[in-house]
């Protein structure tokens, strides 16, 4: 989905995509590419924000928003706590710098909407979420190399979970195909 956001940066294009850059960059609406994009894209395409920050927050929550009604069990779940990841991260990030939270986060979730009520530097999740101290932690010391590094691990560790007793199911491929994207980054 970044590819969306970034299509008229030809330098940044990232690989691998599901749709390659000839085909983001002929889209208009009007064509027979738009016609193939899934709902949020078309959406995403609609949408005529300029500020880059607004647009791609706007992208997350209709791609999160899309996510979240499939029907795969381990989708949801896997893409749910993403989500989570993300905004738990990035509610750390804003209140350290003083940024307004609800203009830094994915609006989707339960714990998306307790980031805005609550004053405690976990945010009240660590019970729910071992990982904070870290993630608080590493934010500090700007140490955002180590960030990202310990944010798959968590991803990493989590989709193992979701997958322990599966052996050759869909949401172990699916699971595989995420651990590869993850030590692609790497």
């Amino acid at each position: 989905i970044i590819n969306f956001h970034i299509k008229n940066n030809s330098d940044r294009f990232i690989t691998p995509s599901i749709y390659d850059k000839i085909f983001i960059e002929s889209i208009k609406i009007d064509s027979d590419e738009f016609k193939l994009l899934p709902v949020y894209l078309k959406e995403f395409f609609i949408f005529s924000e300029e500020n880059p920050a607004l647009k791609e927050k706007h992208l997350l929550d209709l791609f999160y928003g899309e996510i979240m009604s499939s029907e795969n069990n381990f989708i949801r779940k896997y893409f749910e706590f993403d989500s989570d990841l993300r905004n738990i991260t990035a509610g750390i990030n804003s209140r350290m710098n003083n940024l307004p939270i609800e203009e830094n986060i994915i609006n989707n979730t339960f714990f998306s909407s307790q980031l805005n009520k609550n004053t405690a530097p976990d945010f009240g999740f660590s019970g729910n979420f071992s990982f904070i101290n870290n993630i608080i932690e590493l934010i500090e010391e700007k140490k955002f190399t180590a960030l990202e590094e310990k944010i798959d691990i968590i991803r990493w560790n989590y989709i193992e979970t979701l997958t322990f007793l599966e052996y050759f199911t869909i949401d172990k491929i699916i699971g595989f195909i995420e651990k590869y994207r993850i030590l692609l980054r790497w």
